[in-house]
């Protein structure tokens, strides 16, 4: 089977050891006749095999992966040096080769675990980001999709050949998602999943649970234990995960506006909800009277800072803004025209 289908096209760590044997061997001029066989007869038996030899002359000419490889052995043999040869003209199979003492670094565990992750580049390392309250980032991934991450947010990426996985811990976060119909884009958070192949949408954690609004595309939204009951959310609808319910999505205006250009369009927002995107957008401390916090205001405001906008919805709805050092604290007032729905 070929090494570039599915899981095949992984190289093992164990084909990097054989690889870099024969590598070491022929470097030496130690291959006999029946030795030059077997070694045809090795890379002929498994298309893998035939790609770590291959690779294992190419990373050479990778300078970030030789660097590296340079250090660990100054580290390890203060008289090991790590030479390449350049004898391609006699040496039909191979254009540059390992040296036997490079071969026997190369075996060693974090090594094969290093040339592997060069070799295979579809596994590549965890890509963690996060921002502190607000802070904002951006974030342009592999495949052409790019993340817009919100104040107060952590997530870690995973490319992998059959998915794009990103995990969110907390926080709030606009994905762009670049189509590739062979490798769904999936985001969990919480008890929540998101998957998609292309499309734009912002996800979102707070005191009421996840918000999810659709820019553009479709995107299944659902309980990540029970997933096969997602429902599907069309670009201009926003659902939401309420104590694991998917609950149904309703409309909202993609060109309303967003946290990213200053805006806030709401159908029913908890004042607790409400006070947790501020202080993730403005790095400001807002808590709310427990009287308040489950109390919800609805419409489209334009967000100026967490000050600004609350003394504004305070003067509308009856409660109180109270700013301390470095925190603002919602408390009933005297006239609270809340609604509780």
């Amino acid at each position: 089977m070929s090494a570039a289908n599915g899981s095949d096209r992984r190289i093992p760590d164990s084909l990097v050891n054989e690889a870099a044997e024969w590598c070491a061997r022929m470097d030496a001029n130690d291959l006999s006749p029946a030795d030059d066989l077997e070694l045809r007869g090795w890379l002929a038996d498994d298309a893998r095999r035939r790609a770590a030899f291959d690779s294992v002359s190419r990373m050479m000419t990778d300078p970030a992966l030789t660097a590296a490889l340079r250090e660990v052995d100054r580290e390890n043999s203060s008289d090991s040096t790590l030479l390449l040869s350049q004898s391609a003209a006699n040496r039909r199979l191979r254009p540059t080769w390992l040296t036997a003492t490079f071969a026997v670094m190369l075996m060693t565990a974090g090594l094969v675990w290093l040339v592997s992750m060069w070799m295979n580049p579809a596994w590549p390392p965890k890509l963690v980001a996060s921002t502190a309250p607000g802070e904002t980032r951006t974030l342009a991934l592999a495949d052409g999709s790019s993340v817009q991450l919100s104040g107060g947010t952590t997530l870690e990426v995973q490319m992998e050949p059959s998915r794009r996985i990103v995990r969110m811990q907390a926080g709030e976060a606009f994905f762009t998602v670049a189509p590739d119909s062979a490798r769904p884009f999936i985001v969990t958070i919480a008890d929540a999943r998101v998957q998609v192949l292309g499309t734009a949408f912002d996800l979102s954690e707070t005191h009421d649970g996840l918000e999810l609004s659709v820019y553009h595309g479709r995107v299944a939204f659902g309980h990540g234990d029970r997933f096969a009951e997602a429902i599907e959310v069309k670009a201009g609808e926003r659902a939401y995960i309420q104590d694991g319910v998917a609950l149904a999505a309703m409309p909202f205006d993609p060109e309303g506006g967003d946290w990213r250009n200053g805006w806030l369009q709401t159908n029913g927002i908890s004042l607790t909800a409400l006070a947790q995107r501020l202080s993730r957008r403005f790095a400001v401390d807002v808590s709310v009277a427990p009287a308040l916090a489950d109390k919800r205001i609805a419409g489209r405001f334009r967000v100026d800072g967490a000050e600004k906008l609350l003394q504004l919805l305070s003067s509308v709805h009856g409660f109180e803004v109270k700013r301390t050092a470095g925190s603002l604290a919602i408390v009933e007032g005297a006239d609270s025209k809340i609604s509780n729905n």
